[in-house]
């Protein structure tokens, strides 16, 4: 029996000797991270088998991975020629931790249905006694030992039911948890992407080969932290990557880039369609008006400049960014923070009160970088001194802005409505007329000073026959269809802003005095 059993393994490593070890799996080395997707650059080496007269090498790579743009080369000098590449999905072969937990799967979801199964049978049972209490007695003794028998019955089955719903409830869980585990390591694919690439080359023949391709199910997204510092007259800022792959297998130690801008296949532009005014025709006579050409097919794009260059914070494009994130290791499915920057920015603080609009002062800063930093949209956390103010809609794409960090309770607003009049000006009543006063009054509740920006709309007549008159406060400037002004308060201190307009226009004039 021994002897057999030995020339069995030993015919059996023979015929892995001839044929292979199977199709190689190709170990990721770098990936582009763009928003929504992943050029992913993997390197093998294939030991080439006899197929059909050809010298084939055969590997495979993720379910998700988009056939249309896989390019494979040959690597190092002497290297034989590629004569051919084909793809084309075939059924996953269960191996190491996902055949583990497919097994596991399959043992917990038969161990919920006999839980499932046990319940239904004692919620069973415990129907049958709550209907017996309804049968026809002619005793009364019959009655009282009935009724006991059904309260045993009863209590005994709902209690074990309690029981089984609990352990249902965990086995559910247990099953669940494992199921999560399989889609993690699968990618949510029954199949993978095989693919047989043909060498000039003889059988047994050992080819290095590098290939990329694009992966939809893979990206990152930035996750900013702006921390203002009003004492120290500086914006903390972090810039973070949440960067994510569902291959369905794991990336260990792979070189990443973060792209700024979508990845694109297609190099050509699309057609002008005909643009043919004239008569207006039946709805049953109009058609589609054909393309001149159809568009070119996707190129796989040769990126490798970005994940394999010399470690930079940024490598500026014509089109968009890259930038390096070093080195990681990202488990399929998970998500994974890795940080890109850490910066702090000059920035000048004050006050912004626009009273019409809110009662209100807005704590600003007023960067002046230098370079405009180009950092892609994404969501940020404003922190005022280290504590949360706001999650915001975040990107700088200017050298100078303005970043607010919510309003100040110390800094006391208040306004009021003075003067609101409409009447007819002239000896005839020849003319319209309406006026606005207000009056704004700032005070500063902190211990420090602070400075202050107080802003308001101008009127712009839309009518050369409506007239303006002004009166403000002193100090005012105007700017871009605005009255500013701009002080400093002093601790306690307090400021009264007057101020107001009127409007004449011709008697025959139908006016729209713009919602105030």
């Amino acid at each position: 029996m021994i002897a057999t059993r030995l020339r069995l393994a030993a015919a059996a490593a023979l015929l892995r000797l001839v044929l292979g070890a199977g199709p190689a799996r190709a170990e990721v080395v770098s990936a582009v991270l763009y928003p929504g997707s992943a050029l992913v650059t993997e390197e093998q080496t294939l030991t080439l088998v006899a197929d059909q007269g050809l010298a084939v090498g055969v590997l495979t790579l993720p379910a998700g991975a988009d056939a249309d743009t896989l390019g494979l080369q040959p690597l190092g000098q002497g290297a034989p020629a590629l004569a051919g590449l084909e793809a084309r999905p075939v059924r996953r072969v269960d191996e190491g931790r996902l055949r583990e937990v497919r097994a596991a799967l399959e043992r917990e979801e038969a161990k919920a249905q006999a839980l499932a199964d046990a319940l239904a049978a004692r919620e069973g049972a415990a129907r049958f006694w709550s209907t017996q209490a309804t049968a026809p007695l002619e005793r009364p003794a019959e009655a009282a030992a009935l009724a006991a028998a059904l309260r045993q019955g009863l209590e005994s089955e709902l209690a074990a039911a309690s029981t089984l719903r609990r352990d249902h409830a965990a086995q559910a869980k247990t099953v669940a948890d494992l199921r999560a585990e399989l889609e993690r390591l699968t990618g949510g694919a029954e199949t993978v992407l095989e693919v047989r690439a043909a060498f000039r080359a003889e059988p047994g023949a050992r080819v290095p080969v590098r290939l990329h391709y694009r992966l939809p199910d893979a990206g990152w997204s930035p996750v900013y932290v702006l921390d203002a510092r009003p004492a120290e007259g500086v914006v903390r800022f972090s810039w973070d990557a949440t960067v994510w792959q569902g291959s369905g297998r794991p990336w260990k130690d792979v070189r990443l880039a973060l792209a700024t801008a979508e990845f694109r296949t297609g190099a050509t532009p699309p057609e002008l369609r005909p643009w043919e005014p004239g008569p207006a025709q039946a709805a049953w006579a109009k058609a589609e008006p054909a393309m001149l050409t159809r568009a070119a097919a996707p190129q796989a794009q040769e990126n490798y400049a970005a994940a394999d260059a010399a470690p930079a914070p940024r490598t500026e494009g014509a089109v968009f960014d890259t930038y390096d994130a070093g080195r990681a290791t990202l488990a399929s499915g998970d998500r994974t923070r890795l940080p890109i920057a850490r910066q702090t920015w000059k920035a000048d603080f004050d006050y912004l009160v626009r009273p019409y609009a809110e009662p209100r002062a807005y704590l600003r800063a007023r960067l002046a970088l230098g370079d405009a930093p180009r950092i892609p949209s994404g969501r940020a956390d404003l922190l005022l001194e280290g504590a949360l103010v706001q999650r915001v809609p975040f990107e700088l794409a200017r050298a100078e802005a303005d970043l607010f960090f919510g309003a100040d309770p110390q800094l006391a607003v208040t306004f009021r409505n003075t003067d609101r009049a409409s009447g007819e000006a002239g000896l005839f009543g020849g003319r319209g007329r309406h006026r606005w006063a207000w009056t704004v009054e700032v005070r500063n509740g902190k211990a420090g000073p602070a400075r202050v920006s107080v802003q308001d709309r101008l009127p712009r007549p839309g009518d050369e026959r409506i007239k303006l008159e002004k009166t403000l406060a002193e100090g005012a400037r105007e700017k871009d269809d605005a009255v500013i002004w701009d002080f400093e308060l002093a601790p306690g201190a307090a400021r009264t802003i007057d101020y107001g307009y009127a409007l004449t226009w011709p008697g025959d004039m139908d006016m729209d005095l713009g919602g105030r």
